[in-house]
């Protein structure tokens, strides 16, 4: 039979699942006999020969045998290890963790446990999701034949059946939530509507069933699906009675909720929510709201991604771009007989200091020249920079962003934001230039603190001088939160156990007793409110059903919460068990352990101003768990041990305590205390260390003098400045004030993140982390600019080789778009390149990832060094072609000459690529293009905000309020409709004499806020949230919409969206300030006021550059004699 491969996962033990979607439209599942291998590595033959018959071992494996497989990504050779074929693909990592438990750290070294069963059954097979195919059963077994290939353009999918469900609830309160019932189900499929509204809940219910049944969809499309919608429809079945009945998958499996919760993580620089997924057997259920790709009805890049990645459709629509570059280069690794490391190995090889300040220096930008101008044209690497200039505790972001109470990364931890200045100014400023690339420009007396002969100074910039010394630092390593570590942690420093059967002593009767009952318990203070939630709400969320009581005891202030759940208790003591065994944990878990554990035995020692424990010398080994966790978390330490006297007895004891200010430091912006009330315990500590310092000779940075001397805070770096310019600026300029005047200093440096001439970089100079400095071709002519480092002639990388594809295919499909000869096509090719060209800057990233599987920060300097090179080289070609530079950004050049047309670019582009030996495409030629200024400091450059038209009338927008994904609809049309008008000029004098048209774009759009034409959902404000509500100590929009919902019923965690719809902005009450849009209702009005100012803010952006008179104060001015309300006006 012949068709497309629709979607596979684990069946059966022994037994994997392939649905195809066959050439005449049916559907077919097939069965194949199959399991995955497992590998295990050790230094002792004996013990690894021993393994596979192990009688914890034997029952989960079908056999066991030694083979040759690469261990190590820089091995020359195979090694001897074992591979242990598991019954049950769904148990790999339960028989990863048990053999893990069987020895000392290191006897074991374990592979592939984590790779999905069903992605690997791709890579053995040589097979990929959508993959056209000829398939034949023989013996309970699949013979596959592939008619595809993962590098064809133009391959075919087949024509896939889609039905779109929504759900309304009959609401009781003012929000949906499992206890409401269904008022009614919409199923959308191309051919037909089906509206399910009459019966009861069940018949309804049922109903649902059966009409997917009929329409036997191929893809489930829903919105919110995994968070909402799917589990809202499992609770109302099992109220109904329905659930062995409630299936919508082919399989006919009764859908259930997933056993995991879902995760709050970091990814550059913000925090963000992973729902847990809602997969189907034999359909596909793509969740429209938690996918970056998946573009509306346009699913052609999700196609390509999983096609490419060779990950199955339900995985890659919700999978990270790191997933899906691991998933392609697990694939070439299986192609290499290289093992995949459960945990991530390979280490940074030694720099020395000199190296370091080399070799750490990122890629390289040019400051654009703030402006407008005509006729410049783009020779573009492709394009995809992220520009930021102060640190946040929610990621980097630009100074124009940051707010009060925003808290701003220092040399010691997190500093709230007390007050933001914005001046207006024309006078001369000062641009430093520092060794390592970075620029500072501010007023002539802004102050630094400055290294002179080994001693700190406050200097005025007017004061700098080359060779004078600034401070920059390390990016704060973040760590993935991990509740169920930190419940592990507090169970260790505050739990009990009792298992039926077991010993114990009753301190009421003195006496030892033998336990009837399961029971795990945490004691804590009654007063430790933070603690308790934090313990009820994640054993909820771990065992829905549990049931946790509390025990009081009469005149204490202590309480227990209790569990006495016998399958619950069980099953937490194993999972606890299995974690404290365990040598392998990543950093997110160890933080979350020690956080738990601090909160539960730890404490602010206030004499010392420091974190520290106690326990009684029989529990030694609770500080010993807590010391390896601290030491893989680079966070210093002492123990030790003094006398507890206790009237006539003296009982020893040992402590714990957190050893210097950087330890200190360090737990406090890595690690943390759940409650709020030790979190500001922390926070005064060391703003007491900083306050001991004030006799020292320079006050505000004494402590961090001795700190220096010390070398007590190693992420702290020092630059020299080699380059000062001085020249006139009109404009606004910004300041931040910190609530701790004693050090009024935070981090403020432009940071250059990832883009898309890397990719080509890696590929062509084969950068990988095997590939850098490998052994074997000491004496290589392929060099590190700079470095002078030797990279590999003998093998290509695993990073090249992965990456092949993704540069390869999406350059085809950039020409195929041009050429496209119809919008479909030009969407559909689109579509595929800009999913290809997220795998590719992220390709870069990941080398420097520490979980990255093959990740070695060298290849990632590599990349950077050879960036800089190509970008320079690229640079002095064009400037000896008489071409002036107006603006570059490590991929992308902006160059202008006069009476240049597209003839002198083209040849300008080949000399580029003969001389630098890298493809660069010539994008067009520029009508008229504005480089914007920073919201900061008009009149200094960002490297992100423009917006111009080529020749073609294709505008090009980027970092203004239409390119963003949390601005309003309203906002967005506007600025568009704007953009649009002014793109049909040919010049920046026929773009000026558009402005009168542009303003009544502006005055139609406020008219139609002004007379509440306009629907709220066009105005609603999207925001991501840093914390769970609750733990903001600041009232925010975002934090007082969170809390609304809160209050409502709704979980929220951080990482996840609220969108809001503003009501009274200048209200003195924040919960008045801003509504949920799922509490928005007919009476809900919205600030007339608030909307029009900030609508005048985006008409500005791209008015103001044209003609000075188009600020955002004069354009609110010009409403005031117009009379807004005068007529209707259609917008939306």
């Amino acid at each position: 039979m012949r068709g497309w491969i629709l979607d596979l996962y684990p069946g059966n033990p022994g037994e994997m699942v392939v649905w195809l979607k066959l050439e005449n439209g049916e559907v077919r599942r097939l069965l194949d006999r199959w399991s995955p291998s497992i590998f295990v590595a050790s230094d002792d033959g004996y013990e690894l020969a021993r393994l596979g018959g192990h009688r914890l071992i034997e029952p989960e494996v079908l056999g066991s045998r030694l083979v040759g497989k690469v261990e190590q990504i820089t091995d020359q050779a195979k090694s001897e290890v074992l591979e242990l074929q598991v019954k049950d693909a769904k148990k790999t990592q339960l028989l990863a963790r048990r053999i893990e438990g069987l020895g000392p750290f290191g006897l074991y070294r374990i592979y592939n446990a984590d790779v999905p069963p069903a992605q690997t059954y791709l890579y053995e097979r040589d097979l990929f999701p959508l993959a056209h195919c000829e398939v034949s059963e023989a013996a309970q077994r699949l013979e596959w034949r592939l008619h595809d290939d993962d590098w064809s353009y133009d391959y075919v999918i087949p024509e896939l059946r889609e039905t779109k469900v929504e759900v309304e609830v009959e609401r009781e309160g003012r929000i949906a939530r499992n206890t409401d019932t269904i008022r009614s189900v919409k199923l959308t499929s191309r051919e037909e509507e089906i509206v399910i509204e009459s019966g009861s809940e069940g018949e309804k219910i049922l109903e649902v069933v059966k009409a997917l049944e009929e329409l036997d969809p191929d893809l489930l499309l829903t919105e919110e699906g995994d968070t909402f919608l799917l589990p809202y429809l499992i609770k109302r079945a099992e109220k109904n009675g329905l659930s062995e009945r409630f299936f919508l998958d082919r399989d006919k499996t009764r859908l259930t909720l997933p056993s995991r919760a879902g995760t709050s993580y970091f990814s550059y620089g913000k925090i963000l929510f992973k729902p847990s997924a809602m997969k189907l057997c034999g359909r596909v259920h793509l969740d429209l709201s938690s996918s970056f790709v998946c573009n509306g009805p346009n699913l052609e890049g999700l196609f390509e991604l999983s096609r490419i990645c060779r990950m199955p459709l339900q995985t890659a629509s919700r999978a990270s771009i790191g997933k899906a570059l691991s998933s392609l280069q697990f694939y070439h690794a299986s192609k290499m007989d290289l093992l995949v490391p459960w945990k991530p190995v390979i280490a940074e090889k030694f720099k020395d200091r000199w190296t370091l300040m080399v070799a750490d220096r990122g890629g390289f930008i040019f400051e654009p020249r703030v402006g407008l101008f005509e006729g410049v044209g783009e020779l573009d690497y492709s394009c995809l920079v992220k520009d930021s200039t102060v640190m946040t505790r929610n990621g980097e972001k630009s100074i124009a962003e940051v707010k009060e109470d925003n808290e701003v990364f220092t040399p010691f931890g997190w500093q709230r934001v007390s007050k933001v200045h914005e001046y207006r100014i024309n006078e001369k400023v000062i641009r430093l230039t520092l060794s390592d690339g970075k620029r500072i420009t501010c007023t002539t007396h802004h102050k630094f603190p400055v290294l002179v002969r080994d001693v700190f100074e406050e200097k005025v910039a007017d004061e700098i001088r080359k060779g004078n010394r600034f401070i920059i630092t390390d990016p704060p390593p973040a760590f993935q939160n991990d509740d169920l570590a930190c419940l592990f942690g507090a169970f260790t420093a505050e739990g009990g156990r009792l298992r039926r059967d077991q010993e114990y002593f009753d301190k009421s009767r003195k006496k030892t007793r033998v336990s009837h009952q399961y029971r795990i318990e945490f004691s804590i203070n009654k007063h430790e409110i933070d603690f308790r939630n934090f313990i009820t709400k994640t054993l909820s969320k771990i065992y829905p059903s549990v049931h946790v009581y509390i025990k009081t005891k009469l005149g204490s202030d202590g309480i227990t919460l209790v569990v006495a759940q016998r399958a619950v208790v069980m099953d937490f003591l194993s999972r606890y068990e299995s974690f404290i065994a365990s040598e392998h944990h990543n950093q997110g878990e160890q933080a979350s352990f020690v956080r738990g554990f601090f909160e539960g035995d730890g404490g602010i020692n206030k004499k010392r101003n420091t974190v520290q424990c106690d326990q009684s010398s029989k529990n030694h080994f609770k500080l010993d768990i807590v010391c390896k966790c601290l030491r893989e978390l680079n966070i210093g330490y002492r123990v030790g041990r003094y006398i507890n006297k206790h009237g006539f007895s003296s009982i020893p004891a040992d402590f714990l305590e957190l050893s210097g200010l950087e330890a200190v430091v360090r737990y406090y912006t890595q690690v943390g205390f759940i409650s709020q009330d030790k979190q500001e315990s922390l926070r005064q500590a060391i703003l007491s260390r900083i306050r001991k310092a004030k006799n020292y000779p320079s006050p505000r940075l004494g402590l961090y003098a001795k700190a220096r001397k010390n070398n007590a805070l190693s992420f702290i770096h020092e630059v020299r400045v080699i380059g000062k310019e001085i020249f006139d600026y009109d404009g606004h300029v910004y300041d931040l004030t910190l609530e701790w005047s004693e050090f009024p200093y935070y981090f403020a440096n432009g940071i250059l993140t990832h883009n898309s001439l890397y990719p080509n970089i890696m590929l062509k100079k084969n950068l990988s982390a095997e590939t850098v400095r490998c052994p074997c071709c000491p004496s290589s002519i392929n060099r590190i600019p700079e470095l002078d480092w030797n990279v590999c002639q003998r093998r290509k990388g695993i990073v090249p080789k992965a990456i092949e594809i993704i540069v390869g295919k999406r350059l085809r499909y950039k020409e195929l778009k041009r050429s496209a000869k119809s919008d479909k096509d030009r969407e559909r090719y689109d579509a595929r390149q800009s999913a290809l060209k997220y795998l590719g800057v992220t390709s870069f990233g990941y080398l420097g990832y520490n979980n990255a599987k093959f990740g070695r920060i060298d290849a990632h300097i590599g990349v950077c060094a050879w960036d800089r090179k190509v970008l320079l080289d690229a640079t002095r070609i064009a400037e000896r072609s008489g071409f002036k530079l107006i603006h570059g950004i490590v991929d992308s050049l902006w160059l202008k000459r006069q009476g240049a047309e597209e003839e002198d670019y083209k040849r300008l582009r080949r000399e580029i690529e003969e001389e630098t030996g890298f493809e660069i495409s010539f994008e067009g030629i520029y009508k008229w293009v504005v480089f914007l200024p920073s919201r900061v400091e008009p009149g200094i450059p960002v490297l992100n905000r423009y917006f111009g038209a080529y020749r073609t009338g294709e505008l090009k927008v980027r970092g203004i309020e239409a390119r963003r994904h949390d601005t309003p609809v309203l906002f967005t049309k506007c600025q568009m409709e704007i953009l649009e008008l002014l793109a049909r000029a040919d010049s920046i004098a026929g773009a000026r004499e558009l402005i009168p048209e542009c303003l009544g774009v502006f005055e139609k759009y406020a008219r139609a806020i002004s007379n509440r034409e306009v629907p709220p959902e066009f105005m609603i404000f999207t925001r991501n949230l840093s914390k769970k509500p609750g733990e903001y100590l600041n009232r925010t929009i975002q934090s007082s919409v969170a809390d609304q919902l809160s209050e409502e019923g709704i979980e929220l965690h951080a990482g996840e969206s609220v969108r809001y719809l503003i009501t009274d902005y200048y209200s003195g009450s924040p919960r008045r300030r801003a509504a949920p849009e799922s509490l928005i209702d007919d009476g809900t009005p919205y600030d007339v006021r608030r909307y029009v100012e900030l609508l005048a803010e985006a008409c500005s952006t791209v008015l103001e550059p044209f003609d000075g008179r188009c600020s955002p104060e004069r354009l609110v001015g010009r409403l005031q004699d117009t009379q807004l309300a005068s007529s209707p006006a259609e917008v939306m």
